[in-house]
C-alpha cells in the first residue's frame, strides 16, 4: 500500500530545486535534483514491465571500502494509502500519484530520469531499493448526505460534492515515537499504529526503504547479493557461489589490470571478427590476400539497403547484385571458399563473376 517514485536529473532552471541554471545549453547539461535518499541497488526484474529489462540488478554501493551514496544526487518522494478502500488515502491515491509525479516533481521542479534498472514511479514493490522517501499525504473535505428509511431500517449515505482537495507533507511518527514529517517510512508507521494499514506490509516497505543510518545501504545490498548466490569471501574479494561450485571471482582476471590502466592482455576478440577468419579454422593466406583486395577496390557507388546485404554462409560475404553497383573484377579467393552455395548463385555476386566456374556455367 505504497508507491514512490525516484529521478536522477533536473532539467528546469529557476525554480529553487536541483542546480540546474540558464543558460539552459551551458549551465542546465545533466544537473542533479535536491539530494534527500540514495539508490542501495535495483533488481532489475521487478520493473521489467517499465525498463524492458528482464533481468540483472544493479548496484549502488561500494562494500569492500564502505562507500554508499555513490551515485550521486537522487530526489525520491511517494505516498501510502490505508486498506480499506474508503479510507480517503486510498480514495485519491490516483490524484497524489498525479500530483507528485506530474505537478510536484516534473512539473514545478523539473525533475525527471529514473534510476538504471528501475522505474521512474511505481509500487514500492516494484522499485528500486533506497533509504528513504518523502513523502504526501491527502486532505479532503467532502460533503455528505445522510438518509434513515424507518420503513426498510436502511440508513444510506450520499456524497454531494467534493469541497477541497489539499496535498500536504505527510505526518508520520518515527521508530521512538516522535513526530517525523514528510517521511514516507514514518507515515506508514503511523497508518498502522492507527490501524489503517497491517503491521506486515510496514515490515516489508522497510526491506525498501531501508533506513538512513550509515551502512544500512550497504548490508540491504550484501543480503540482496547473498540471494543470488554472490559472496564476499575472506579476502573480501566478491565472489560468486552455486550449490557445491567452486568460488569464482566476479571480476575477469583478463579484465583486470588493462582496467586500470595497466599492462593487462585484453580476451581475443572472437573469431568471426578476426579479419580474414570466417571460419573456426585460420584462415588461409590466399583467403587474407583476397579480402585485402575487396577491401581496396570494392567502391559502393550509392547506398545498398540492408536488405540487399547477404550473407551466403559462414564461409562467405558478399554484396547482391540486383542493385550493386559495385564495379566488377577478377575472382576472389572467398568465392572458391564458400563451400555452402552453389556456383549458379555465386555467379550472381559480383566479385565472383570472373570465376573460370561461372565462365563454364555460361
Amino acid at each position: 500500500n505504497a508507491a514512490f517514485c525516484c529521478w536522477s536529473q533536473d532539467r528546469q532552471a529557476r525554480d529553487n530545486n536541483g542546480n540546474c541554471n540558464t543558460p539552459y545549453d551551458s549551465q542546465c547539461i545533466d544537473k542533479d535534483p535536491g539530494d534527500n535518499a540514495n539508490f542501495c541497488y535495483a533488481d532489475h526484474s521487478r520493473s521489467s514491465p517499465a525498463t524492458h529489462v528482464a533481468g540483472g540488478f544493479s548496484i549502488f554501493g561500494d562494500i569492500q571500502n564502505g562507500e554508499e551514496n555513490i551515485e550521486g544526487s537522487i530526489h525520491c518522494h511517494g505516498f501510502a494509502w490505508g486498506d480499506d478502500a474508503r479510507d480517503s488515502s486510498s480514495i485519491y491515491k490516483g490524484n497524489n500519484l498525479f500530483f507528485i509525479s506530474m505537478y510536484d516533481h516534473m512539473y514545478t521542479r523539473g525533475y525527471v530520469r529514473n534510476a538504471p534498472g528501475s522505474a521512474m514511479c511505481g509500487c514500492a514493490e516494484n522499485m528500486a531499493v533506497v533509504t528513504r522517501a518523502d513523502c504526501t499525504e491527502i486532505e479532503s473535505e467532502e460533503e455528505f448526505k445522510l438518509s434513515y428509511d424507518a420503513g426498510t431500517s436502511v440508513f444510506s449515505v450520499e456524497l454531494l460534492r467534493i469541497v477541497d482537495v489539499d496535498f500536504n507533507a505527510c505526518n508520520g511518527v518515527d521508530a521512538d515515537g516522535n513526530d517525523d514529517n514528510n517521511d514516507l517510512e514514518s507515515y506508514y508507521r503511523r497508518l498502522v499504529e492507527e490501524g489503517r494499514a497491517s503491521q506486515s506490509n510496514f515490515e516489508k516497505l522497510q526491506k525498501i526503504l531501508v533506513g538512513t543510518d550509515a551502512g544500512k545501504c550497504n548490508a540491504a545490498i550484501v543480503e540482496f547479493m547473498e540471494e543470488q548466490g554472490i559472496v564476499q569471501s575472506s579476502t573480501s574479494a566478491a565472489t560468486a557461489t552455486k550449490g557445491d561450485s567452486k568460488e569464482v571471482k566476479v571480476i575477469d582476471p583478463a579484465y583486470e589490470n588493462a582496467s586500470e590502466g595497466g599492462d593487462g592482455d585484453m580476451p581475443d576478440a572472437p573469431a568471426e571478427f578476426v579479419k580474414g577468419e570466417f571460419e573456426t579454422e585460420e584462415a588461409s593466406p590466399e583467403a587474407e590476400s583476397g579480402l585485402d583486395e575487396l577491401d581496396e577496390d570494392l567502391k559502393v557507388e550509392s547506398t545498398t539497403d540492408a536488405e540487399n546485404l547477404i550473407m551466403p554462409g559462414d564461409g562467405a560475404r558478399s554484396i547482391n547484385n540486383d542493385t550493386s553497383t559495385v564495379s566488377e573484377g577478377k575472382c576472389k579467393a572467398y568465392c572458391d571458399r564458400d563451400a555452402t552455395t552453389t556456383w549458379e548463385e555465386k555467379c550472381n555476386w559480383v566479385r565472383c563473376k570472373g570465376c573460370d566456374q561461372c565462365d563454364d556455367l555460361n
